[in-house]
């Protein structure tokens, strides 16, 4: 699939050539998630999450009701510990396809 031939991307990126310089190269098949960076935020409060939200609301599980991935931003100061970490994979259990980013 590096010179002029129709590209058909596989099914499993793995299986996609590397092809020698200067080649026509076919492009990666990769999937593409959008979603907030973060998902704790005061001014979210009555447009994201509900006015009434004490602080016991979950906005976390809200976020993975309507988006596939969110940014880690603590993790720019310090790793997670494990035992957030899989806190954060519980509250987001109900959206098998969500990921995390950082």
């Amino acid at each position: 699939m590096c010179g002029g031939e129709a590209a058909i991307l596989p099914t499993d990126p793995r299986q996609l050539q590397i092809c020698p310089k200067g080649s026509r190269k076919m492009p990666a098949h990769r999937d593409i998630h959008v979603g907030p960076a973060g998902w704790s935020y005061a001014d979210w409060r009555g447009r994201v999450y509900p006015e009434s939200a004490g602080s016991k609301f979950d906005t976390l599980a809200l976020v993975a009701k309507y988006f596939d991935v969110v940014e880690i931003n603590s993790s720019f100061y310090y790793p997670p510990k494990p035992e957030t970490a899989r806190a954060w994979l519980e509250r987001t259990a109900h959206n098998p396809n969500f990921i995390f980013t950082a």
